[in-house]
């Protein structure tokens, strides 16, 4: 899981007198342990990242939106404050997020990917998640996660593959092969 913090936030906390069954956090990367590892803060604004007891934060990255044609790669997290045109390339290592539209675009993230508006892939999108994805309204995509794929109101004509679990709105079931 990926949450977004900001610089000092504290993000765990165990006591030294937790029973033996409470799991100890692995600090990683950019993360400011005190304490023998009691308290770990957030070294600077950013995605902090779960994975079982290993903690890691990655740079969060804002862009207004991404042009056709246009290629960003972003070792880290990155917002996308509007939306992602026809013909782009979006890649980054840690989670994204697309406030706006896809059109017919290249998006891969290594954590989640999550579009709050539609995706109008033309045939030509393709999506692709190494944990969630979720999308309000995908027609004509390729959705691809490593973990769940989530849509909150329709799929049209898209070819959807997940690790994990695939939820549709109103309980419809995916088609079988």
């Amino acid at each position: 899981a990926a949450d977004q913090v900001r610089a000092g936030q504290l993000l765990a906390f165990r006591p030294k007198d937790a029973p033996a069954d409470v799991p100890a956090v692995t600090p990683g990367l950019n993360i400011l342990s005190l304490d023998e590892g009691q308290r770990m803060f957030a070294m600077y604004d950013g995605v902090a990242h779960w994975c079982r007891e290993n903690l890691w934060m990655a740079p969060l990255h804002e862009v207004a939106g991404v042009a056709a044609g246009e290629t960003l790669a972003y070792e880290g997290s990155v917002a996308v404050r509007g939306s992602v045109a026809a013909g782009a390339t979006v890649q980054v290592t840690g989670s994204l997020l697309v406030a706006g539209n896809v059109g017919a675009a290249a998006l891969t993230a290594g954590g989640d990917l999550v579009v709050q508006h539609a995706v109008a892939g033309g045939g030509a999108a393709r999506l692709s998640a190494g944990a969630d994805l979720f999308v309000r309204y995908a027609e004509n995509a390729i959705l691809d996660a490593g973990g769940s794929v989530l849509v909150d109101e329709a799929l049209l004509h898209c070819t959807v593959t997940a690790g994990g679990s695939q939820s549709l709105p109103g309980g419809l079931r995916p088609r079988s092969a």
